[in-house]
C-alpha cells in the first residue's frame, strides 16, 4: 500500500495519495477490497475524485465516477468540484471529459462564485479558457462574487496572452468592470503587471482616464501599492497626470505618504512583498519620484 504525505502535508492511509499520484491500480485495489472508504478526504476536504481531477489523472477520474462510487457533486471546503479543480490547474482533457461524458455542469461554481472559466482565466490557462468559451458553454458574462469577469481575473494575474485573446477573439470588452468600477487596466495596475498595463493602454483600447471606486486611477492604485516601476512608467510614458486625486482629494503624494500596509517593491513579474523599514523606503522613493515629477510641470 502507498503511504506518505499528500501535497497538503497531511498523512494519508494510501487512497488519497494514490489518487493524487494517478496510481489507478492502487486506487482500484484499495476500494474494491474495501480496505478504505471512498468518503475519505484530506484536511481541505478534497476527496479521492477531487485530488485525481486536480492533478489531471483522467483515467482515475473516469474510473472513480463510472465504477468507484464517486460523484461529480463532491466539493471541498472551498466549494470546488472536480470540474473546477481541473479547470483551475489547466487539465483540459479532464475538463472536456467531465463536461461531455462525466456529468459535470458548466454552471458549477465555488463558494466565492468562481466558475471553471473564471478559474482558468485567473490562472492564465489559455487552452482551457479557449475551449470553454468556444465549445464548453461558458460565457464572458460570468462573474465571481466580487463581480470580476474572466478578463479582469486574467489581468489581475498578469496573464497577458490570455488578456489579449479574450479581447481580440474571446468576446470580452475593455469596458468590463465590477461594482467597484475596477477595469482590466485598473486591476493590472493595482497588482503590478506592467506589461499588461502597457498593452492595454497602447493596443487594448483602455484609457488612462479610467477611475475606480473612491476615484482611484491606475496611477493612484500603483502608488497605494508601492509599485515604483509602475508609478515611473505611468508618469513618464503612460499618460498619467500629477493632478489626479481621489474622491477625498488625496493627491499621489498623499497616497504614497499614507500607505502603511505591505508594499511591493520590484520589477514586472518578479515582485517581492516587503514590510517594516522597506515600507518607509518604498514610500520615500515614490514621494521622491512624485516630487521630482512635479518640478518638471
Amino acid at each position: 500500500m502507498i503511504k506518505g504525505k499528500l501535497s497538503c502535508g497531511c498523512e494519508d492511509s494510501g487512497l488519497l495519495l494514490a489518487a493524487e499520484l494517478g496510481e489507478l491500480p492502487t486506487v482500484q485495489s484499495l476500494l474494491l477490497d474495501k480496505r478504505v472508504s471512498i468518503t475519505e478526504t484530506d484536511s481541505y476536504g478534497n476527496s479521492t475524485l477531487l485530488l485525481a481531477a486536480k492533478n489531471g489523472h483522467l483515467a482515475t477520474v473516469q474510473w472513480l465516477i463510472e465504477a468507484g462510487g464517486s460523484s461529480v457533486r463532491e466539493v471541498n471546503s472551498d466549494g470546488l468540484t472536480a470540474l473546477l479543480l481541473a479547470a483551475d490547474y489547466g487539465h483540459l482533457l479532464t475538463v472536456q471529459w467531465l463536461l461531455e461524458e462525466g456529468g459535470s455542469s458548466i454552471t458549477e461554481s465555488s463558494h466565492m462564485g468562481y466558475t471553471s472559466l473564471l478559474l482558468a482565466a485567473m490562472r492564465g490557462q489559455l487552452p482551457t479558457v479557449q475551449w470553454l468559451l468556444m465549445r464548453g458553454g461558458s460565457t464572458t458574462r460570468e462573474v465571481n462574487s466580487d463581480g470580476r469577469t474572466a478578463l479582469l481575473l486574467a489581468s489581475q494575474g498578469g496573464h497577458l496572452v490570455t488578456v489579449q485573446w479574450l479581447l481580440k477573439e474571446g468576446g470580452s470588452s475593455i469596458t468590463d468592470g465590477n461594482s467597484a468600477g475596477m477595469t482590466a487596466l485598473l486591476v493590472a495596475a493595482r497588482y503590478g503587471h506592467l506589461s499588461t498595463v502597457k498593452w492595454l493602454l497602447e493596443e487594448g483600447g483602455a484609457s488612462i482616464a479610467e477611475v475606480g471606486s473612491g476615484g482611484y486611477t491606475a496611477l493612484l492604485l500603483a502608488t497605494s501599492e508601492g509599485n515604483l516601476v509602475m508609478v515611473q512608467w505611468l508618469l513618464k510614458e503612460g499618460g498619467s497626470s500629477m493632478t489626479e486625486v481621489t474622491c477625498h482629494g488625496e493627491t499621489t503624494l498623499l497616497v504614497a505618504h499614507t500607505s502603511h500596509h505591505s508594499v511591493v517593491v520590484g520589477t514586472e513579474d518578479n515582485d517581492q512583498e516587503r514590510t517594516g523599514e522597506n515600507i518607509q523606503t518604498a514610500t520615500l522613493a515614490i514621494e521622491s519620484i512624485v516630487l521630482q515629477w512635479k518640478r518638471t510641470i
